[in-house]
C-alpha cells in the first residue's frame, strides 16, 4: 500500500514538474524564459500553431488566462507574433498563444517574461520597425489588411501614405493606428504604401506593395464582340421576321383585292346569262 501511495505521489510530482509544458497541441514546445529591460521592445512568438484564428493571453494566479487586446503599446500581428512596442515592470509574467475556432481556444507552449529594471534613466527610444506587411496580392472585390508596427518610446504616431497622399478612413479604408483595411479592392487601389513612425526621438518608415491583377482588356475585348454579334444576329432575325409579316400582309390584301374583282366579273357573266336567257324567249314568243 505504501508503495502504492509513493508512485502516486511520484506520478502527481512529475506533472508539477512539468506544468509548464502546455499539451493542448500535437507539436509542442519547452517553456521558453524571456528578460527584457524596462523600456525596450519585445516579441513573443506563437510557436507551431494549428490553423485557426490566434491571440495571447497573460496568465494570472488561480484565474483563467485573460486576452490581450490590441493597443497602441500590444499588437498581435498577422502572423500571431505578439509585439510589445515597450515593456513595462508589470509586464513579468506568464504568456501564452491560443488558436481559437468556433468557441474553443487551445493554448501553446508558455512564455515566460521578465522585465528587469533599466539603467537608463529616460528611457526614451526612437522608433523601430518591429513588423509590416511587405508585399501584399489582392484579387478584385476582396478585402486586404496592411500592418506596420512600432518600438519606441514615447509610443510613436504611425502615419500611412498612398501615393504620397495621406490615408484617412474613408469609404473603403479604414486607418487603425498600426493597421490599414480596403474592402472591396480595386484596380485604384494598387500601388506602394508608406507607414512612418514618428516620437520625439525619430522617425523610421516602411513600405508595403499592394498589386492588384489587371483585367483582362483581351478578355473584355472578346467577350464585348461576342455580345454585339449575337446582337447584331437578333436584330437581323426580328428584322426578317417583320419582313415576313409585311409580305404576309400584302399578299392577304392582293388576295382580297383578287377575290373582290372575280365576284364582279362572274356577277357579270351571270347579268349576260340571264340577258340572253330573256333574248331567246322572246325570239321563241315571236
Amino acid at each position: 500500500m505504501a508503495k502504492q501511495v509513493a508512485v502516486v505521489l511520484a506520478s502527481i510530482a512529475l506533472l508539477f514538474e512539468h506544468a509548464d509544458m502546455d499539451t493542448s497541441w500535437d507539436v509542442r514546445a519547452p517553456l521558453l524564459r524571456l528578460s527584457v529591460a524596462a523600456g525596450e521592445s519585445a516579441s513573443l512568438i506563437c510557436r507551431s500553431p494549428p490553423p485557426g484564428n490566434i491571440s495571447w493571453f497573460r496568465e494570472y494566479a488561480n484565474s483563467f488566462p485573460t486576452e490581450i487586446k490590441n493597443t497602441k503599446r500590444t499588437t498581435t500581428d498577422s502572423k500571431g507574433t505578439l509585439h510589445f512596442s515597450y515593456v513595462q515592470r508589470n509586464d513579468t509574467g506568464g504568456f501564452k498563444c491560443g488558436v481559437s475556432e468556433v468557441s474553443l481556444v487551445t493554448f501553446g507552449s508558455k512564455v515566460n517574461m521578465t522585465v528587469l529594471t533599466s539603467t537608463d534613466k529616460s528611457m526614451d527610444a526612437k522608433p523601430k520597425v518591429m513588423f509590416h506587411s511587405g508585399a501584399i496580392k489582392g484579387e478584385l472585390g476582396e478585402d486586404i489588411k496592411l500592418e506596420c508596427i512600432f518600438s519606441g518610446r514615447p509610443l510613436p504616431n504611425i502615419s500611412w501614405r498612398h501615393s504620397n497622399v495621406v490615408l484617412e478612413s474613408a469609404g473603403r479604408v479604414l486607418v487603425s493606428h498600426s493597421s490599414v483595411v480596403i474592402t472591396n479592392v480595386t484596380e485604384a487601389d494598387r500601388g506602394i504604401y508608406t507607414c512612418t513612425g514618428e516620437n520625439a526621438s525619430g522617425t523610421a518608415a516602411a513600405t508595403v506593395t499592394v498589386d492588384v491583377p489587371q483585367t483582362d482588356r483581351t478578355d473584355v475585348s472578346n467577350t464585348g464582340g461576342a455580345v454585339a454579334i449575337a446582337v447584331g444576329a437578333i436584330v437581323l432575325g426580328l428584322g426578317a421576321f417583320l419582313l415576313g409579316i409585311l409580305l404576309w400582309r400584302k399578299m392577304k390584301t392582293e388576295r382580297k383585292q383578287k377575290n373582290r374583282l372575280s365576284s364582279a366579273e362572274q356577277q357579270e357573266i351571270e347579268d349576260f346569262v340571264v340577258k340572253n336567257d330573256l333574248v331567246d324567249q322572246n325570239i321563241l314568243k315571236i
